[in-house]
């Protein structure tokens, strides 16, 4: 502590400080990227998608075909047309069509 003080030009209690900070989660990034300067570090900051990427767009497509299946039966139901739909309509050939030729628009 005694030496990151010294570096930061900061006594050994603002190190403590800075400590305390970083554990409650209360430090700014431009103190933290001084002190990784100080401890000849380069700060960097990611994002980690949890669960993983691959999950995450397979569960968009999910969410967009069970919408799409949705829409159809409602629409179906609608027009007293629905019986069986629900059993034609193959989600998983759905879901692989929206994560390939459909996967520009899977944000949407």
């Amino acid at each position: 502590m005694r030496q990151l003080g010294q570096r930061l030009a900061v006594s050994q209690q603002a190190v403590v400080a800075l400590e305390r900070r970083e554990r409650n989660g209360t430090i700014s990034i431009a103190k933290l990227k001084a002190v990784a300067q100080a401890m000849g570090c380069e700060l960097k900051f990611v994002f980690v998608p949890a669960p993983s990427l691959e999950e995450n767009v397979r569960r968009q497509a999910a969410l967009k075909t069970r919408a799409e299946r949705n829409r159809l039966v409602h629409t179906m139901r609608l027009e007293a047309q629905d019986h069986g739909v629900e059993a034609t309509l193959d989600e998983g050939k759905a879901i692989e069509r929206w994560l390939t030729t459909r996967a520009s628009k899977l944000w949407d």
